[in-house]
């Protein structure tokens, strides 16, 4: 009896609810299909428009009391605030005014005080769109450094012996003292995110200034006050040593490279450097051309006649110094200009090929 009670209420339901529904649902597929004569469901508005978010193309430090952005579209900006980070771990907020260009992409940030060179600061804000879409932001800078100093490539060893602790390194002279705040090298053969970023520190003209491309024990530690005594690890001497934090890999390319001295905040290039191993078809591939391009704008790299060329030609021959017995020097670096008229070629520089010879830190051998 409860069994035939059972198929009584399933077949009612299978009559009164799914199949009901089954001829709606194949009812509105006749309406929308194209074997009907209907493209379109009356009542319904399908929405069109932009909603994507803006995007932040850009953002540059334009002086101690100006922070610009550049967006993808135009905008508006609904609240923004900059935080100071001291060392300390205290906190202190700074009052910002924003005004936008005439285009709507571009905003101009005006601190309410200066900022203060190598400072921690952070940019909060939320940026909308006409269409109401926003964009809320968090971006971390330093303080604007007008001070930057001038200095010059002066000794570079692009080889390693791991089993010696003998690697990488790149000396700098200075020609006009500042603070480092801001200022990289970046080797176009390890890219951007390997770039070395030097710490905010006050320099002096005439001091030698040396960055390690490895970071491999306790002596490696970075001279950035008044004690220039502090590093214990080879290569190291009286002048100032630095160290690529965290770096165990091969840095700088063995005998092709492009290497640059640069102010991250403005872009500025200050000093270059090209080598590559003569003969190779691949000399100088895709993944120089930012460099090269960058390097030749600025006027930097030259062909030893004061014109701007950076070209296989210009380029110095890298082929012997891969070897860490080898090194390369720049010939009457204290005699540069410091006025800002720095120029470099491939006649400056001569290849040192004894590791007696090398001088991280101390004055360049005379040339072989």
């Amino acid at each position: 009896m409860k069994k035939k009670q059972a198929v009584k209420k399933i077949a009612r339901y299978l009559t009164e609810t799914l199949v009901p529904a089954g001829v709606l649902i194949f009812s509105v597929i006749l309406s929308v299909v194209p074997g009907g004569c209907r493209t379109s469901i009356d009542g319904v508005e399908f929405l069109s428009g932009d909603f994507t978010v803006p995007q932040l193309e850009d953002m540059k430090i334009v002086d101690s009391g100006h922070v610009s952005m550049t967006l993808s579209k135009e905008v508006i900006v609904n609240r923004a605030s900059v935080r100071k980070d001291g060392i300390d771990g205290e906190k202190s907020e700074i009052s910002v005014e924003s005004e936008i260009s005439d285009d709507g992409r571009s905003i101009d940030f005006k601190l309410g005080e200066n900022t203060e060179v190598g400072g921690l600061y952070v940019l909060d804000a939320e940026i909308e769109d006409s269409r109401g879409n926003t964009l809320t932001l968090s971006v971390d800078f330093k303080g604007f450094n007008d001070r930057v100093p001038l200095m010059a490539f002066s000794e570079i060893r692009t080889g390693a012996t791991a089993s010696k602790n003998i690697f990488e390194f790149v000396e700098l002279y200075v020609l006009k003292e500042g603070n480092t705040s801001g200022l990289s090298i970046v080797s176009a053969s390890d890219g951007e995110d390997r770039r070395y970023q030097f710490p905010a520190m006050e320099v002096k003209k005439g001091e030698r200034i040396v960055v390690h491309y490895r970071n491999y024990d306790k002596t490696c530690v970075d001279e950035t006050g008044e004690n220039l005594l502090l590093a214990g690890a080879e290569d190291c001497s009286s002048a100032r040593d630095l160290f690529m934090q965290q770096n165990e890999k091969s840095s700088l390319g063995d005998k092709t490279d492009v290497l640059m001295l640069r102010n991250d905040d403005t872009s500025v290039i200050y000093d270059a450097f090209l080598y590559l191993e003569k003969g190779k078809k691949s000399a100088f591939d895709e993944k120089f051309n930012g460099a090269l391009e960058a390097i030749e704008e600025s006027g930097i790299w030259t062909d030893g006649n004061g014109n701007a060329d950076c070209t296989v030609e210009s380029a110095f021959d890298g082929s012997l110094i891969k070897s860490s017995s080898h090194s390369v020097n720049r010939k009457s670096v204290t005699s540069l200009p410091s006025d800002g008229t720095l120029r470099s070629d491939k006649n400056q520089w001569y290849d040192i090929a004894k590791k007696a010879l090398q001088t991280p830190g101390k004055a360049n051998t005379l040339p072989q």
